[in-house]
């Protein structure tokens, strides 16, 4: 293809798209000029618009498998279809041309690339008005998961005009990256991926992102009523997996409890945030965690820092002002028999120390504190004030 007739080419489909605004023009256009099937599909791979002859569009609600590539053009050898992205910074949509011989190709590129900025003004126009709709959403979703509408008829109202029905149980679910990113980068993919799951169990799943962290509002149940919630979270998890693969990022999952969405769905988005700080202030990465699944640190979390550390000093104080006085190992020693169950042997094996010395710390430190090992109430106290130096440590790097 001249010049010329490239500009003309690329004149002639922006113009088309300009006028009538679709992508059917553009996908007939270039199925005429290429003799070829032309399908045009968004950088998810879902078809938007498929050309299977000279006369007869076919809108096509299926996705194609892409190529894991950043390439602008690849060529499928087994299918003969080429591939070639649309996009300069960031690919928006994907061209795919069937039936293609190899030595075709170098023909079929230039008038490929002359569908770029038709294409590109479409999908910007499209992303836009998207970007309005979202903006109008999260700001809902944002003021339902902070509180801040006291009217329950008003979370009703605004809830059907999105197509939600907020009279049932619902859970948050909250995504997050293990390292710095922009979930934005990502953020439609995992919201295809979670309608996608929504269909499949036929419920609904409600998203919006927020501070780097990509929201899920479910349906605890599904229309037969049977719970589906450990499905769901399933799901989220392999779509994560794919997320991960593809980027080459981790992300972690913290779960809420299931409410009345117009009454306390409040409640689990803080849960939710819950579960992801906890787990992280104890260093897990990769992980779904589950608000019920905190145990005593549901508690702990809740207090303020000045009671939690008064708690841990009366309870231990004695204990490390000896060891910092002596080079002594008592605290450590402590921590180790407690999270091994009080098992002497399994303790020493872990210390490096004889049996024998593993009882003479624990009368030590019976002596020091002044109570008795076996009576389970000072076990307990003994317990949680070691989980406050962890969830201390972790929270305000504060170590005593």
């Amino acid at each position: 293809m001249d010049y010329n007739a490239f500009q003309a080419l690329k004149d002639e489909l922006l113009e088309g798209v300009l006028q009538e605004d679709s992508l059917s023009f553009v996908a007939l256009k270039l199925a005429q000029v290429l003799e070829k099937s032309i399908y045009i599909c968004d950088f998810l791979g879902r078809v938007l618009v498929g050309q299977i002859s000279e006369d007869k569009y076919a809108l096509i609600h299926s996705n194609i498998e892409l190529p894991m590539t950043s390439c602008q053009k690849y060529y499928e050898v087994e299918t003969q279809r080429l591939f070639f992205a649309i996009g300069k910074e960031q690919i928006v949509a994907y061209i795919v041309v069937k039936q293609v011989q190899e030595e075709e190709i170098e023909q079929i590129l230039p008038i490929l690339a002359a569908a770029d900025l038709s294409l590109c003004f479409y999908f910007s126009k499209l992303n836009a008005i998207k970007d309005i709709e979202n903006k109008y959403k999260d700001s809902f979703i944002l003021d339902l998961l902070f509180n801040n509408i006291v009217d329950n008829e008003e979370i009703l109202v605004k809830g059907k005009l999105w197509g939600w029905d907020f009279h049932k149980e619902y859970f948050v679910a909250i995504i997050e990256p293990d390292s710095f990113t922009n979930i934005r980068m990502f953020g439609e993919e995992l919201e295809y991926l979670t309608q996608k799951s929504a269909k499949k169990y036929s419920t609904e799943m409600i998203t919006s992102i927020r501070n780097g962290t990509f929201i899920v509002l479910c349906q605890k149940n599904n229309k037969l009523g049977v719970s589906i919630q450990k499905d769901i979270v399933q799901d989220l998890y392999k779509a994560n997996k794919y997320i991960s693969s593809k980027y080459e990022i981790t992300f972690s999952i913290g779960i809420g409890h299931s409410y009345l969405a117009y009454k306390e769905i409040y409640k689990s988005y803080q849960e939710a945030k819950t579960a992801l700080a906890i787990a992280r202030l104890l260093g897990e990465e990769k992980f779904i965690k589950y608000f019920n699944e905190l145990g005593v640190f549901k508690l702990l979390y809740k207090q303020e820092a000045y009671l939690l550390k008064e708690f841990y000093l009366e309870t231990l104080e004695q204990i490390i002002a000896f060891d910092q006085a002596n080079n002594g190992e008592l605290l450590t020693t402590l921590e180790t028999l407690i999270s091994n169950n009080m098992d002497l042997k399994t303790t020493a094996e872990i210390l490096f120390i004889h049996v024998n010395t593993l009882r003479y710390r624990i009368k030590k430190v019976e002596e020091i504190l002044k109570i008795d090992t076996n009576k389970l109430e000072n076990i307990v106290n003994l317990f949680i004030a070691l989980k406050i130096r962890a969830l201390l440590k972790m929270r305000y790097n504060d170590i005593y």
